[in-house]
């Protein structure tokens, strides 16, 4: 289970992956917390896709000079907030809004490959390898025009 924690009145939240009950793992971060850890909401998940939503943050913080060490981020901006209703309808969803096109491209459509021909399944791969190139060549103009 993915779960999303709150600390002290708000400024900051905490996503995580936990197999124990969500009351367990608040208990273990509240020990030597001075502020008070107030659990916001949980969604199924595991692990990886738990990664996956730190690694998608990172880069959309990192995007906007907000970029945060560790597992928790700031509550207020508004992309923040956005991002949490997203994830409020499932790790898809969050993971999606993340990284839209990326995400979409790379990620969702993967399930969907199972019916398709050989010479299908590898048009789609040089398609994603394409679409990955260009986000990579985007993000690089971005960190020259800076």
């Amino acid at each position: 289970m993915i779960y999303v924690l709150s600390i002290g009145p708000g400024k900051l939240i905490k996503i995580g992956y936990t197999g124990k009950p969500i009351v367990e793992r608040v208990a273990q971060l509240q020990t030597g917390c001075p502020f008070q850890i107030t659990p916001l909401f949980t969604v199924e998940g595991n692990l990886y896709q738990e990664k996956e939503i730190h690694k998608g943050l990172r880069r959309m913080l990192q995007r906007r000079d907000l970029d945060l060490p560790g597992e928790w981020y700031p509550s207020k901006p508004e992309i923040m907030k956005n991002f949490l209703h997203y994830l409020k309808l499932g790790c898809d969803m969050g993971l999606a809004y993340l990284d839209d096109d990326e995400y979409r491209l790379l990620r969702v459509a993967r399930p969907a490959e199972q019916g398709l021909s050989r010479r299908q399944k590898e048009n789609l791969k040089v398609a994603r390898q394409a679409q990955k190139t260009q986000l990579q060549t985007a993000r690089t103009e971005r960190k020259r025009a800076r």
